[in-house]
């Protein structure tokens, strides 16, 4: 069959489907003489084949037969065109209905794999590399600009792909069909340590399914050391491997508590944004994570609320003991220290009740005095002092008064909020 081609003219496009099925110039002249723009307005301008025939009829000063000849050759192509893009329109109706997770064909899935290594030169082990499945899912998201936010905890490696068995059933008796069920798994324990691993293994495979060359960057000078790979390749592993260090960085200052849970939302979150900008703006993906990187680089600083059991003391958590968690006697405990060390000092509100001069206090405590008596300004220790930064006012002398582990106060010339002194 062979199906008549669009050209950009309406002459080009006749003059196409004369010289294709070899059809006489005054049928030639008919067509560019007739309404019909486009081989779109030939596929349905004519309904039934009489209609084509009673067409090429008004040619003049040809016989019968010959009319007869071009009649039947014009109903041919008018046929092929009606056969091929109905053909046409049901695979786009097929390819947008498929099932993203659908495996991409061989050839185009090994090009794609092969066109990273090309680039980067590196490769990783199995169980870091992604899945088949999640390039080609990647893959078909980036092409049809439908990107998702990715679960991260259904992210497959390639290691799983090779060590899991699939399942196949027959769905009927006799019948060709077949249900395939994957090998059950037990879901992965959720700690931030997995869901960096997870997310190294999506980010990954974006950068497979995206790693073609920008087709709308044309005239733009060789790519040098010094040159943004985003300029150049849709999906850029260093733009993606950036964000992943920034994750792994950052989330290391949460506590360990909640830690997963803290890093689960701000990723979400930054994909989310990806999502958005990557589906309106028609940027390529890794100009959208480029741009989000720093804009958004202020919601990835930790909270202070998540830094309410970071201790004074060089910057170390008090967290519970590991195994010492809400229940058991140890953790109990552990809270009680963090209540004491808060109330002396770091969260009171308004003045508290001083030491009194010659009572001991504890590590980590305020201390009203230094060892030799002097007198200490707690408005100072607590920044809302308004005599300034002198040496000493009417409420005393303005120097730390944390008590450290040897007995003595610290004394520096810093506040005692601010002071991570230890011995």
């Amino acid at each position: 069959m062979i199906a008549p081609v669009q050209k950009s003219t309406k002459e080009d496009t006749w003059r196409a489907l004369v010289d294709d099925y070899k059809l006489h110039e005054k049928v030639y002249t008919l067509l560019v003489a007739s309404p019909l723009e486009t081989l779109e307005d030939m596929r349905f301008f004519w309904l039934r084949e009489e209609d084509v025939k009673l067409f090429v009829d008004t040619m003049p000063s040809e016989n019968a037969d010959s009319k007869r000849l071009q009649g039947s050759r014009l109903t041919r192509a008018w046929c092929n065109y009606r056969q091929w893009a109905t053909t046409r329109d049901a695979g786009k109706s097929h390819q947008s209905t498929a099932e993203l997770d659908d495996l991409l064909e061989e050839v185009t899935l090994a090009g794609v794999q092969n066109q990273f290594w090309a680039r980067h030169h590196m490769t990783y082990p199995s169980d870091m590399m992604p899945s088949d499945q999640l390039v080609s899912r990647c893959y078909r998201e980036l092409e049809r600009r439908l990107l998702t936010v990715y679960n991260i905890w259904t992210v497959k490696d390639r290691l799983h792909q090779v060590t899991t068995t699939r399942k196949r059933e027959r769905v009927a008796a006799g019948a060709n069909l077949w249900f395939f069920e994957e090998e059950r798994e037990s879901l992965p324990q959720k700690t931030a340590g997995k869901y960096l691993s997870l997310l190294h293994t999506y980010l990954l495979s974006l950068s497979i399914a995206g790693g073609g060359k920008r087709t709308d960057r044309d005239g733009m000078p060789p790519e040098t050391r010094g040159s943004d790979p985003a300029d150049y390749i849709q999906v850029p592993w260093t733009t993606l491997e950036q964000y992943y260090h920034r994750a792994v960085r950052v989330s290391q200052l949460v506590p360990e508590g909640t830690r997963c849970q803290w890093l689960e939302k701000a990723d979400v979150d930054e994909r989310a944004t990806w999502v958005q900008e990557f589906r309106e703006s028609g940027l390529p993906l890794g100009k959208v994570v480029q741009d989000n990187f720093h804009k958004r680089a202020a919601l990835w600083q930790v909270p202070v609320i998540q830094m309410q059991y970071i201790s004074s003391e060089g910057g170390k958590a008090n967290l519970p003991p590991k195994g010492q968690g809400k229940g058991t006697p140890g953790g109990k405990e552990q809270k009680k220290k963090h209540k004491l060390h808060l109330k002396n000092g770091l969260k009171t509100k308004g003045k508290p009740s001083g030491t009194g001069e010659g009572k001991k206090v504890g590590k980590g405590q305020y201390s009203d005095t230094m060892r030799d008596g002097t007198k200490l300004c707690w408005f100072f220790n607590h920044k809302t002092c308004n005599t300034g930064k002198g040496k000493t006012c009417s409420k005393g002398a303005h120097k730390c008064g944390l008590a450290l582990q040897s007995g003595r106060v610290c004394g520096g010339s810093h506040a005692f909020s601010e002071c991570c002194s230890k011995e």
